[in-house]
């Protein structure tokens, strides 16, 4: 009984969510017209009772249960942060979908499950119910991106996104049957421990390798990135947003716990192969991201190159490179907020922001946007004090104390270039003529943007404390 207790102890963050969950569902079918009211407030609470619990809850770190759900310290401070993004996140959509016309009670519903996969795949104990998880996160992605019906881009975006996540499901899948063969397991310290021996099958081999070419979809990395600027430019900004905050955060629980988890044995054979495509992802994302006039495609493509910084420190042994990698993962996840936030903020406004020429004049239309924009793109553009500058700089710093100096002055020479893009972005927020007459008040959908890019400044003059806390949580 006691055992059994301990479980459902460490199991409460999940249940919350499936209660809420439930809640959802039938408040959506009893409800008509106020479907959206009734699921929103019900996402919330639940993303807050998910928070809370975590945050206060008196854990047994390190249960098994029977090989298939697990907890630990650093799992629960992922579900945290990822339960708290999806709270601000939720809140921030709200703004968006307030003029949109088809049902909006069902978007709220497919974050809910979104979080949940997350869940699942942070706390899996084996291939199977991690792949239930990423399940989860991806069959509600791939919703969210077509959720707009009226739009013909979202459409296509859907579509493409399906049918090719479909394919790296398959390629993940077939992956996992391989290495079953290889191990006779599925469990992960089963798979660990076979992996540790001398004797490495080839079907282990050629297992790993399909599952990496799942990885680098879901990360949305160089070769396999087609559905990242079709996406992002299709899906609503809410949407976007989630794809490049939570679906980040995801893509990491991917990565860490499959390679490095799982596989940290054979890190000799993936370790080469994933730096060198996160190079070419930052190399490519921000060369191609040069050529972009609709925002949210360079934005897309600026992802890319986001994305092979993070694959780069993960793929390095030595050192602290997975706590790098996850610290710029969450400093990315809250420069998307700061950057989505204001282009969710004046799309309320009836101010919608599509390509460069949109931008000419937003610093007369409101200077608070336009100085908020100038926050996030210098973050992202790596430049100091901002926060984007110390994530850039302890990967930068890990390159090179692990001999990787060739390396570490490719991704400087890459944020050169990216700073001629971010930069003409600035030039036409506050340098170009006006192209709005439109003046803009200040609203309730400025705080997330206002707060994201305080943090971006207080924490980037004072980042010890934050720097060490991400660190620590891997």
């Amino acid at each position: 009984m006691d055992l059994f207790l301990n479980y459902a102890q460490g199991m409460i963050p999940e249940l919350i969510l499936i209660s809420g969950l439930c809640l959802t569902i039938i408040g959506i079918s009893f409800s008509t017209k106020s479907e959206h009211f009734v699921s929103y407030s019900a996402s919330v609470l639940t993303f807050l009772a998910v928070a809370i619990s975590l945050l206060i809850g008196d854990f047994s770190p390190n249960v098994n249960l029977i090989n298939t759900f697990q907890t630990s310290n650093s799992i629960l401070s992922i579900k945290f942060i990822a339960a708290l993004l999806m709270l601000v996140l939720t809140v921030q959509s709200r703004f968006s979908l307030t003029n949109y016309k088809h049902k909006k009670g069902e978007f709220y519903l497919f974050l809910q499950i979104s979080l949940l996969g997350i869940f699942v795949m942070s706390s899996s104990a084996n291939l199977l119910i991690f792949y239930l998880g990423l399940e989860l996160v991806a069959l509600s992605l791939y919703t969210l991106v077509g959720f707009d019906r009226s739009s013909s881009k979202a459409a296509e975006a859907s579509m493409k996104f399906y049918v090719l996540g479909a394919i790296a499901s398959g390629f993940l899948l077939y992956g996992i049957s391989l290495v079953y063969g290889a191990t006779g397991s599925i469990v992960f310290s089963r798979v660990f421990d076979m992996t540790s021996s001398q004797d490495i099958s080839m079907l282990m081999i050629i297992g790993m390798m399909f599952i990496l070419i799942a990885i680098l979809f879901k990360f949305g990395a160089f070769p396999l990135f087609h559905w990242v600027p079709d996406a992002y430019e299709g899906g609503m900004l809410p949407v976007s947003l989630l794809l490049a905050s939570l679906s980040k955060v995801a893509s990491f629980i991917f990565f860490f716990v499959l390679l490095h988890t799982v596989f940290g044995n054979l890190h000799e054979y993936w370790s080469p192969i994933m730096m060198t495509l996160g190079v070419l992802s930052v190399i490519f994302g921000n060369v191609v991201a040069l050529k972009q006039s609709n925002l949210r495609r360079l934005i897309g493509y600026s992802t890319i190159g986001h994305v092979g910084f993070i694959i780069v420190a993960l793929s390095l042994a030595s050192g602290n490179g997975a706590g790098e990698a996850w610290l710029y993962t969450v400093v990315y996840a809250i420069m998307s907020f700061a950057l989505f936030g204001i282009l969710i903020s004046l799309s309320s406004h009836n101010y919608d922001i599509h390509s460069f020429v949109d931008l000419k004049g937003l610093y007369q239309s409101s200077p608070l946007h336009a100085w908020l924009i100038l926050i996030v793109i210098f973050s992202m553009a790596g430049i100091p004090p901002l926060l984007g500058f110390h994530a850039k700089l302890l990967i930068l710093q890990e390159l090179i104390i692990s001999d990787y100096l060739a390396v570490a002055i490719i991704l400087v020479i890459a944020s050169l270039i990216a700073a001629y893009y971010y930069l003409k972005v600035i030039w036409f927020v506050f340098f170009e003529g006006s192209n709005h007459t439109l003046k803009i008040r200040q609203s309730a959908s400025d705080f997330i943007p206002i707060l994201a890019c305080l943090i971006l400044v207080l924490i980037g003059i004072f980042p010890a404390i934050f720097i060490e806390l991400m660190l620590q949580i891997l």
